[in-house]
């Protein structure tokens, strides 16, 4: 099992959501990538990726945070962004993202957005799926 911090995975469920919003306002938000010269299904001028994400160098937090997702059946994955030295980079750097559809759409319903924008671009996101019936 990965490091984590014990204090916020004992944490009431509510206290819990509250804390994610909140750090996922701060540090993250709702994405939409689309990648040049990519090759397949995608319709184009169309998404290729959407996903909710956020950026920390704190590994052992967003272990935290990927296990506060888990228990809210939201599933993520950790990926290692810029390494130490790379762009001027004085700490490795790591992204966390909720990928997938059911995984997007839950996470709209237990943990959401306080910004608006934020908020509007998740709405968004969701309404994409249903406009490409995928």
């Amino acid at each position: 099992m990965e490091n984590v911090y014990e204090e916020l995975i004992h944490w009431s469920s509510n206290e819990q959501a509250r804390y994610l919003r909140g750090f996922f306002d701060g540090e993250g938000g709702p994405r939409f990538y689309n990648y040049k010269n990519r090759k397949g299904h995608h319709v184009p001028g169309e998404p290729h990726v959407r996903a909710v994400d956020l950026a920390n160098s704190d590994r052992c937090l967003l272990n935290t945070v990927q296990q506060l997702l888990t228990k809210l059946d939201i599933k993520s994955r950790i990926y290692l962004d810029v390494q130490k030295g790379e762009k001027k980079a004085t700490v490795d750097s790591w992204r966390l993202k909720v990928l997938d559809k059911e995984s997007i759409t839950r996470f709209a319903q237990m943990v959401g957005f306080t910004s608006p924008s934020k908020k509007d671009i998740l709405q968004q996101m969701i309404a994409s799926y249903r406009e490409l019936g995928s």
